[in-house]
């Protein structure tokens, strides 16, 4: 079966969020103070926009500058600070990864971008979807997890849950195609540096693309753990995240794309059945693995 590519994005028009199209015409640069200023260059010109930035310690408060942004809203709903809320996110969805990669220089509160997207990933469907500018935001900050080899979640989960199939259905699906098709995607997502897993975890506390949840459900030290290779330990890992995202869709409406992708779903789903007979940790395995089975 040959498997088309959706290339639409959601049901919405495209357009760009008026932010990303800052010029010297429609921005009094004069009036802004210097982290603003490079904020919006940013989210222009990405991160060569910061060619300037040397140092770690202003890297740190770049950063921090853009967490705290955001968190003045995320955290009080205030409506005043929704436009550098939204400024915030655009900029760190136009940062790689590695932009400020050494941890504890000496403010351990915002050590790796990745850590603030996922803090953001937790939050932003507190933003509204009233506007098309609003709405893309949301997605190109979801874009740039998949972008950066994020492992899904149990904060991305939840947020993909959340958003509304009126202006995201044909997104979600651009999505699961991402976790189940896209080479890049799948092979980065097997390769993040070790820190950016210390504190984000699916469930349970276990990551899925470590030892860790494997283990768990073997019984720490099975046959079958002990014996698989990596890659198969990975492709595991893969299956479960993938299924996981999957259970968000709404089955009435996502029905033809499911029916669509049966031969990869079910591929994941058999990727899930090979450790079956091994998994000892029954709770765990009826909590999250038999589910997925029953997709």
């Amino acid at each position: 079966m040959k498997i088309m590519p959706i290339s639409n994005l959601p049901e919405t028009p495209r357009k760009k969020c008026s932010l990303n199209e800052v010029s010297n015409n429609n921005i009094s640069f004069q009036a802004l103070d210097p982290t603003t200023l490079i904020i919006y260059k940013i989210i222009k010109m990405g991160a060569d926009g910061i060619r300037e930035i040397r140092s770690n310690s202003k890297k740190i408060s770049l950063l921090k500058r853009i967490k705290s942004d955001a968190e003045g809203f995320f955290w009080h709903n205030n409506k005043t600070e929704l436009t550098s809320c939204v400024r915030s996110i655009q900029a760190i969805s136009r940062l790689p990864n590695n932009f400020y990669n050494k941890r504890g220089t000496f403010d351990d509160c915002v050590s790796f971008v990745c850590d603030i997207r996922n803090d953001f990933t937790a939050d932003i469907s507190k933003i509204p979807d009233n506007n098309v500018s609003l709405i893309h935001t949301k997605i190109d900050f979801i874009n740039s997890l998949f972008n950066n080899g994020h492992e899904i979640t149990k904060n991305l989960v939840e947020l993909f849950q959340q958003l509304d199939d009126k202006y995201y259905g044909l997104f979600k699906q651009e999505i699961m195609d991402k976790c189940f098709f896209s080479p890049l995607y799948n092979s980065i997502r097997d390769n993040q540096h070790p820190g950016y897993d210390t504190h984000i975890h699916l469930f349970d506390g276990y990551p899925t693309n470590s030892r860790g949840f494997l283990k768990a459900l073997n019984g720490c030290d099975s046959l079958m753990f002990e014996t698989s290779s990596p890659r198969k330990r990975n492709e595991i890992g893969h299956a479960f995240c993938n299924l996981t995202l999957l259970s968000t869709l709404d089955k009435a409406r996502h029905s033809p794309y499911i029916k669509s992708r049966a031969p990869i779903i079910n591929k994941n789903k058999e990727c899930l059945q090979y450790g079956n007979a091994d998994w000892k940790n029954i709770e765990l395995y009826y909590k999250y693995i038999e589910p997925l089975q029953n997709l």
